[in-house]
């Protein structure tokens, strides 16, 4: 069921929030936060205000310094999926 759905229920003082927040799936603080920015901004006021923003704790760009010895070997794009290959560092000695 939606928000504008239970909040019209609500409304009408059909439903509790403890029963709209057990409908929707949240807590009671959850509800009662929902309605005041619904009853402020209506239904924009619901979408979720993280999207687009930039995370708190993430390291700027320009203090990171990356070094990759030549014989790790990044399968894809995904720098986070790489392994240490002994087929190259062999050869590498070599």
């Amino acid at each position: 069921m939606k928000f504008e759905d239970v909040y019209s229920r609500r409304t009408a003082d059909k439903l509790t929030q403890e029963q709209a927040a057990e409908i929707l799936g949240v807590s009671v603080r959850t509800v009662r936060r929902w309605e005041d920015r619904f009853e402020a901004d209506g239904a924009e006021g619901l979408y979720d205000r993280r999207l687009g923003k930039l995370a708190n704790n993430r390291v700027p760009t320009d203090t990171v310094i990356v070094y990759f010895p030549s014989n790790w070997v990044f399968p894809g794009a995904c720098p986070f999926s790489w392994s240490f290959s002994p087929l190259t560092a062999m050869s590498a000695t070599k």
